[in-house]
């Protein structure tokens, strides 16, 4: 066609088996994507083949390794389900310029932090990084932290204005933190 195909190409290393030998059908050492699919999910599936999966490097593939997908997509899952539960009537959709905790203000920071880093790693193709970046924002700070921090203020029935305040928060965080994970957790 007398044109550039491609601007750019992506090549990943070769998969291997947990014992270093390239997959193939006449070892019988392949992993099929059917059933991983089936025991773990498409999402647990294609995230775990980007966390593992570091440039330049060949990847030691067994079925166990898909474990820490399936664990990793039940962290947004719960706290979805956790922001749903506690969501009372209409939220704001950003959070307020005041009246934000300590704690809201700390994720808030942190999303900043987490948005910067995955943006400029995905426009690197460091998908490895930028996939372990948001790993360690959703487990660490939004999961472990940050929805412990806000439960006694949400439970509070005293000050509305603190408890909007964190609930608009946490949409806010939330839907950005999905909207980052998309492209490596789509369903």
């Amino acid at each position: 066609m007398n044109d550039v195909p491609f601007s750019d190409v992506y090549i990943h290393g070769t998969i291997l088996d947990d014992q270093g030998r390239k997959m193939s059908k006449s070892l019988g050492n392949g992993i099929d994507p059917l059933e991983i699919i089936d025991r773990y999910g498409a999402d647990a599936m294609r995230y775990s083949l980007v966390v593992l999966s570091t440039e330049g490097q060949d990847l030691k593939l067994s079925e166990s390794k898909f474990e820490m997908g399936r664990n990793f997509c039940n962290k947004p899952w719960n706290a979805s389900r956790f922001a749903l539960m506690n969501r009372e009537g209409d939220v704001a959709h950003k959070p307020p310029e005041r009246g934000l905790s300590l704690g809201d203000k700390w994720i808030l920071n942190r999303l900043t932090q987490t948005i910067n880093y995955t943006v400029e790693k995905l426009d690197a193709y460091k998908f490895n990084d930028a996939a372990q970046g948001l790993y360690a924002f959703a487990w660490n700070d939004l999961c472990d932290w940050y929805l412990e921090v806000i439960k006694p203020v949400l439970y509070d029935e005293k000050d509305e204005t603190k408890k909007k305040a964190t609930l608009a928060t946490l949409k806010y965080v939330l839907s950005n933190t999905l909207k980052l994970l998309h492209p490596f957790l789509p369903f």
